[in-house]
């Protein structure tokens, strides 16, 4: 998504940059957050706050709107087969 976001090479070199420290950030925030929940309370409860992370997240993607296919020249889908 960052490429069609982008008008310039800089800007997406730019966005690469700020989306890889955003993802480093979070990992390293997540397995802290994981260790010390399991440290202080219990490994029960620290799986079970990570599916519900899960389970939040995927009703988060599931309201996202769903993209159009892309158009293909007419019958080249049916010649691959």
């Amino acid at each position: 998504m960052l490429p069609q976001l982008a008008r310039t090479p800089a800007e997406l070199a730019a966005a690469n940059v700020c989306w890889n420290a955003l993802d480093f950030a979070g990992f390293l925030l997540g397995s802290l957050l994981a260790g010390v929940l399991v440290g202080l309370v219990s490994l029960d409860l620290g799986f079970g706050v990570c599916a519900g992370a899960f389970g939040l997240a995927a009703l988060v993607v599931r309201g996202l709107p769903v993209d159009a296919r892309p158009v293909t020249a007419r019958g080249s889908l049916e010649r691959r087969r």
